[in-house]
């Protein structure tokens, strides 16, 4: 009877992967004396999927009048892509949800073949130690950084080999904000609508008029508009000053190349990137000088390095590896330096002739008394550099011939 019950289950199991494609077979439960039968199959459709293919099909089986179950295994590759799915929209998904997500998940129903999910599911799994990595220790790095952190991480480590039709199947997700964003988030967004839509509006008995509405949020539209077109424009010179040029910086947006090199004027772009390709290039020379400018000016003693005037701004000369290594962070010490170069031989003669005047009132002047050399070879060599920052050399071209040129009115 057992025999006979097997010899059913794998007919049916045969019908079941002709029809969909996954690789099924019987397998079966021994509970005492009786034998429980079901499908197995790796990844593939759910449950729920897999039993209405199933039970139609069970039904035109002759003599097959018993209850068959459904097991359904994984892979860790694809339990990480189930999760990713299911926590796209959610970055609070924990990694125990991993098999719910898993449970949820149909391949190819929910995930096909060419989704790009795939791609970051063999990234994540390469920065994890390699396609042998455990998928729950993949999912708690995904979950500490979120899936939008996973996808930025992506875009940002492959741009310089993913084509702009790749580039926009995977930094799509990254732009779907209005689902991505927290209630909170939202609820700020509105906010803020409503703030610049009341300030534009003015005072005018008729600005409740929808036809003002349409036109004050227009004037929104704008506002927005170009606060982000500036940041997105300060973080793009950042980009090229760093090296990559716009061409590349629209292919990892999906778009064409010549996308950001159309957005801004290349006159005033190029003005602008200036200053920040001669400090890319010249960030040792600067850290070094800036950790000389430190020890030379304290050597001047604590009436001068502790001096209001001067410690807050020496202070933030103090600059570690990780510092040193950030553009945006080194940016921040030329307003600082301009300020030490100042105010160092403004304070460092003042405190001298405090301390001359109070020695003559004492009595304690001395002939040796010798006044310090003030600006010193350190600060001397951050002025020389400063010059350089302020008057660098204006590139024509940047990152090839795709990047911004003049237009011709």
């Amino acid at each position: 009877m057992a025999s006979s019950k097997g010899t059913l289950a794998r007919r049916l199991a045969a019908r079941v992967e002709k029809k969909t494609g996954v690789r099924t077979e019987a397998g079966y439960d021994s509970k005492g004396r009786s034998t429980e039968w079901y499908l197995e199959w790796r990844n593939g459709p759910t449950r729920e999927a897999m039993r209405a293919v199933a039970e139609p099909l069970a039904r035109k089986v002759p003599g097959l009048d018993f209850t068959i179950g459904y097991k359904r295994t994984s892979d860790d590759r694809h339990l990480v892509a189930a999760w990713i799915h299911q926590a796209t929209h959610d970055d609070d998904a924990g990694p125990w949800s991993i098999d719910t997500a898993f449970t949820k998940t149909g391949f190819p129903d929910d995930i096909a073949h060419d989704d790009p999910v795939w791609a970051l599911v063999d990234y994540v799994f390469a920065s994890c130690g390699g396609p042998n990595a455990s998928g729950y220790n993949v999912v708690k790095h995904i979950a500490k950084i979120g899936v939008r952190g996973l996808r930025m991480e992506y875009v940002l480590d492959q741009h310089e080999r993913v084509d702009a039709p790749v580039a926009a199947s995977v930094v799509e997700p990254l732009l779907e904000v209005s689902s991505a964003l927290s209630e909170d988030t939202q609820g700020r967004v509105r906010g803020l609508v409503d703030t610049l839509m009341s300030e534009l509006a003015g005072r005018s008995p008729r600005s409740s008029d929808p036809r003002a509405q349409v036109l004050i949020a227009e004037a929104v539209h704008h506002v927005l508009a170009e606060a982000v077109n500036e940041r997105q424009r300060r973080q793009a010179l950042m980009s090229v000053a760093e090296g990559t040029p716009l061409y590349r910086l629209s292919m990892m947006l999906g778009k064409s190349a010549s996308t950001l090199s159309k957005r801004w004027p290349a006159a005033e772009f190029n003005a602008d990137l200036a200053p920040l390709v001669w400090f890319h290039a010249h960030r040792q020379a600067w850290t070094r000088a800036c950790a000389q400018v430190v020890t030379e000016v304290r050597a001047l003693g604590n009436d001068v390095a502790q001096h209001r005037e001067v410690f807050p701004h020496l202070h933030w000369l103090e600059l570690d590896e990780r510092d040193s290594d950030s553009l945006p962070r080194l940016l921040t010490t030329t307003e600082v330096a301009r300020t030490l170069v100042a105010a160092v031989p403004e304070v460092a003669e003042r405190t001298w002739r405090e301390r001359r005047l109070r020695r003559q009132l004492h009595g304690a002047a001395r002939d040796d008394d010798v006044r310090p050399e003030v600006p010193g070879p350190a600060l001397r060599e951050l002025a020389d550099l400063l010059a350089q920052f302020d008057a660098p050399p204006v590139p024509r071209r940047r990152g090839g011939a795709r990047t911004p040129r003049s237009r011709t009115p």
